[in-house]
């Protein structure tokens, strides 16, 4: 399924790589917005996990829902060394 982010931009939610387009628009209006502490003035807030890291994000659209989760490399330990970054788009519309 496509989902529009904006006008000539489309984020593939089958595909396993998103087009330049769609992959600076996610940095630009979403990456780049993702706070570290829910308390943190102008950016996305985070849940945090049991050792007190952000481990996932979501960013309300008119019409899609991005959501940000971050894997560990030590899921249960204390390391903030990241594993990966998962991004999932969600449209609000049928």
């Amino acid at each position: 399924m496509k989902v529009t982010l904006t006008t000539g931009v489309e984020w593939d939610t089958t595909a396993k790589e998103q087009t330049e387009q769609a992959r600076e628009w996610m940095r630009e209006n979403v990456m780049e917005r993702l706070g570290c502490t829910p308390d943190e003035e102008g950016k996305i807030a985070p849940s945090m996990d049991a050792c007190k890291r952000p481990v996932s994000w979501t960013a309300d659209f008119d019409t899609f829902t991005v959501t940000v989760e971050r894997e560990y490399v030590e899921p249960k330990g204390f390391s903030w060394a990241m594993k990966n970054e998962h991004i999932t788009v969600t449209s609000k519309t049928k």
